[in-house]
């Protein structure tokens, strides 16, 4: 099958040839000194990695990092046995109850051992833990 022109957003037109060397070009400008980002496509399989799943919960549910949980109703969501720094947890509260529950397992959030009863309708935001010290701390 023989390639056609492509055509830029501009209006400007490339043949095949002028269309490889500027993405060659771009290619050649994402390269960097750290391992796994020195191409358009090594990049693109880093954010990938960071794609993250969401689930719909209506029953007490384990929670595992870099996930998003999505609150049906009053549920409980656990928060993970041995979290790392950096490791992050988002929550929705969309149910029509204010009283779904982040059961912390063991770790502090926001530097106090209790769990958090989300309290408010409609609301989202980020945990993410941060050590011993403080625990699991909210970003959103």
């Amino acid at each position: 099958m023989e390639q056609k022109n492509i055509r830029e957003f501009g209006g400007t037109q490339y043949t095949k040839e002028e269309g490889a060397a500027l993405i060659k070009e771009l290619d050649d400008r994402t390269k960097s000194n750290h391992d796994g980002y020195n191409s358009i496509s090594e990049l693109a399989e880093k954010v990938k990695a960071n794609v993250y799943a969401v689930n719909v919960i209506d029953t007490d549910t384990n929670a595992v990092k870099k996930q998003l949980y999505v609150f049906k109703n009053d549920s409980t969501l656990t928060l993970t046995t041995n979290p790392t720094e950096g490791d992050w947890v988002e929550v929705s509260n969309l149910s029509d109850t204010p009283s779904p529950t982040v059961a912390r397992n063991g770790k502090k959030i926001l530097g106090i051992a209790e769990d958090l009863v989300i309290d408010k309708a409609y609301v989202g935001f980020r945990l993410v833990y941060t050590g011993a010290t403080y625990g699991w701390t909210i970003i959103g």
